[in-house]
């Protein structure tokens, strides 16, 4: 399955209002937004930086033609939430294993 990195923006942001905000409190909730606005509005620019799209590449998640490999970012993530004790924390928010497959499936809906 792929997906164009011009949708990275949109999909996180269905994630947070979707998964996180419900679940988050007063600052957890605000810093969650911050970060969809900052990502919704530098996303673009550094998803063109050719240092980004040749790690990307490099590292298997972006093909040929330029489309993010959502399958293979998928199996990155269970696996780095897996080696990471199934559990990490960000900005206060604990996110687990479902909350990689819950942004999987929401991938699926912006999927090409």
């Amino acid at each position: 399955m792929k997906m164009s990195p011009g949708d990275v923006p949109a999909l996180l942001g269905a994630y947070v209002d979707q998964e996180v905000a419900p679940k988050a409190s007063g600052l957890q909730k605000f810093g969650a937004y911050a970060g969809v606005f900052v990502v919704q509005n530098r996303a673009a620019h550094l998803l063109q930086d050719p240092k980004i799209k040749n790690l990307l590449a490099s590292s298997g998640a972006l093909d040929e033609t330029g489309l993010l490999d959502v399958d293979y970012l998928h199996n990155m993530a269970k696996f780095a939430m897996n080696k990471a004790g199934g559990t990490v924390t960000v900005a206060g928010l604990i996110l687990d294993g479902n909350d990689v497959e819950s942004l999987y499936k929401l991938a699926q809906s912006f999927a090409r």
